[in-house]
């Protein structure tokens, strides 16, 4: 009897364990991920809810090219959405989008990242305070790109204007142009 009772304890045990390395693996895939877009559809719906600080893309015109990366981080509960749209320009139309977007805006602080001069747009009543929301622009006048970048994280506490834009992989969105995989999926 006693030797019964100590197989169904290490039955009993080892099936538990097996279901709670199931569900933990599950739930791994399920309250850990990064997802990775560049679908169009994405940013149109965002551009829709920023209130025009994310601009249409007819506003972009005439530009030689647009690259678009959209980035959600999950982690169990607490999510961050980073939408990164890019512009690139030609040598005489670049001056006057730029001088556009600078004159769109309202600036709440300007600063530097990497080649990149860019502003912080003043959030609006409705929006929640930085860093929980925080729209960029970036004009980087070497490689004549524009770039709009939106963020936006519930839950996060405090964050730097670096800290939010490494959140989006900035870096890597403004840099697709020279990857030879990505191919443009916006009609100019």
């Amino acid at each position: 009897m006693k030797n019964k009772a100590v197989k169904i304890v290490l039955i009993c045990a080892a099936a538990t364990l097996a279901v709670c390395l199931s569900i933990g693996a599950a739930g791994y895939f399920l309250f850990f991920r990064d997802v990775e877009s560049h679908n169009l559809d994405i940013y149109k719906k965002d551009q829709i809810v920023s209130n025009g600080r994310m601009p249409d893309v007819e506003e972009l015109k005439p530009c030689n090219d647009i690259s678009f990366t959209y980035y959600n981080e999950k982690f169990a509960f607490f999510e961050s959405h980073g939408y990164t749209l890019t512009a690139y320009y030609g040598n005489n139309e670049y001056p006057e989008k730029k001088a556009y977007f600078m004159g769109k805006s309202q600036v709440e602080k300007s600063f530097t990242h990497g080649k990149f001069d860019m502003i912080r747009l003043k959030n609006s009543e409705y929006d929640k305070d930085f860093p929980k929301v925080a729209y960029y622009y970036g004009f980087n006048d070497e490689t004549r790109q524009i770039v709009f970048v939106h963020f936006h994280d519930g839950d996060i506490d405090g964050a730097s204007d670096l800290e939010v834009l490494n959140i989006c992989r900035f870096d890597k969105a403004v840099s697709y142009k020279n990857q030879t995989d990505y191919n443009s999926q916006i009609e100019i």
